[in-house]
């Protein structure tokens, strides 16, 4: 059974306990509308494109459909910079390992038709999450509790940092792990909830290189939802099994 229904403007996956659906009249799209069993989660917001550059969202989708378990998107360039985004939301089975209860691959592809371009593409995700923990590097063995101040950032980058964040989802059997592979692992920025908010706020900021004709760059990520149980070492063993595929 395909996970993804595609219609029109909308994509709604259905994958495990995970429901979900990507609205491409938003200018940045991603996971929302995201429900767990039979709970709704509001304001969560997974895997979205922002685009190339902070203020910049997508351009329009010029081709959306779906492949087997995969969400194909292509963007048009926006005004400035003329970058074009091709995104695939790839649903990952549940069986992938031992404890994850399902789980998206998003691959992200850049390209330019000027000369040089910067595509700086930034990946958000908004969690309302209890705690939150990070491998402190890509060799680590275990993650570790984030420290970041009561509306703060806490900046993740270099060879210091894993790449992999685990966000314990408050009142739920779950949490959700998202990581980018090691060799696309460039900047990373998690907001903590502020007084009046009560949500995690990352992001994952891609492609700080120039970018020039004919060439094309990408990254991937991961976002997991994994059982509470044994959690942190589902995290691990899922970010080695990333890392080397």
């Amino acid at each position: 059974m395909c996970p993804w229904h595609l219609d029109s403007y909308l994509a709604e996956l259905s994958l495990g306990p995970l429901r979900a659906a990507i609205d491409f009249r938003q200018p940045r799209p991603g996971l929302s509308r995201v429900r767990l069993w039979d709970s709704d989660w509001p304001g969560t917001e997974l895997l979205a494109v922002v685009g190339p550059g902070p203020a910049d969202p997508c351009g329009p989708p010029t081709e959306c459909y779906v492949r087997g378990a995969d969400l194909i998107t292509c963007f048009g360039p926006p005004t400035a910079p003329r970058v074009r985004i091709d995104v695939t939301w790839r649903a990952l089975t549940p069986e992938l390992a031992s404890g994850v209860l399902a789980g998206v691959e998003l691959i992200v592809s850049v390209r330019t038709e000027v000369l040089h371009a910067r595509p700086q593409v930034t990946i958000r995700s908004v969690f309302p999450a209890a705690a939150v923990k990070c491998l402190p590097s890509s060799d680590a063995t275990d993650l570790l509790p984030q420290a970041v101040a009561t509306g703060g950032i806490a900046i993740m980058e270099g060879p210091a940092s894993g790449g992999c964040l685990l966000f314990r989802l408050p009142d739920a059997l779950a949490s959700f792990v998202e990581m980018v592979h090691p060799t696309d692992f460039r900047h990373d920025e998690l907001r903590a909830p502020s007084a009046t908010s009560g949500a995690f706020q990352l992001e994952h900021h891609l492609f700080p290189q120039s970018l020039e004709k004919g060439v094309i760059l990408r990254s991937r990520l991961r976002g997991i939802l994994v059982a509470r149980e044994h959690d942190r070492r589902v995290a691990v063993d899922c970010f080695r099994a990333f890392a080397q595929s």
